[in-house]
């Protein structure tokens, strides 16, 4: 895949992480932001056991993350962004971003990439409906 362009390096004294969110924290920096010259690989996973593993928690997270700042968000709302944001995130993935350009491994990864973003709206949708039978049983 193609280097992307996020912060991965700061001194400890000059910047911090926020932590109002589950996933996608944002890092706040005191100073100026340099580039490095040459691209910093990050291998975030092993083989695709490990990639499915990581994928089952961060969906987690980022499905609760989604509750809370969007509380008005519907099952059905949801159930319809789950086909469209596979197909925007595989379409990325392979076509904008360039993974295939990468063979076969590019093709996995985006395929995985929409299974993310589809399997985050299923487990929204898991956690709604979970609320949901609560409050029936509440009432």
């Amino acid at each position: 895949m193609r280097p992307g362009r996020s912060l991965r390096l700061f001194h400890k004294e000059k910047g911090k992480m926020t932590l109002k969110r589950h996933v996608h924290e944002k890092i706040i920096v005191d100073g100026p932001v340099g580039r490095l010259k040459e691209p910093m690989l990050h291998y975030s996973y092993r083989n695709v056991g490990e990639y499915i593993n990581k994928m089952n928690h961060y969906t987690t997270l980022l499905a609760r993350q989604k509750r809370e700042e969007d509380p008005a968000v519907t099952g059905k709302k949801a159930y319809k962004r789950a086909v469209r944001r596979f197909w925007h995130r595989f379409l990325d993935k392979y076509i904008s971003r360039g993974a295939f350009r990468d063979g076969q491994y590019g093709f996995y990864l985006a395929l995985l990439t929409g299974i993310q973003a589809m399997t985050t709206e299923f487990k929204l949708m898991e956690i709604l409906e979970e609320r949901g039978k609560r409050n029936d049983e509440s009432v």
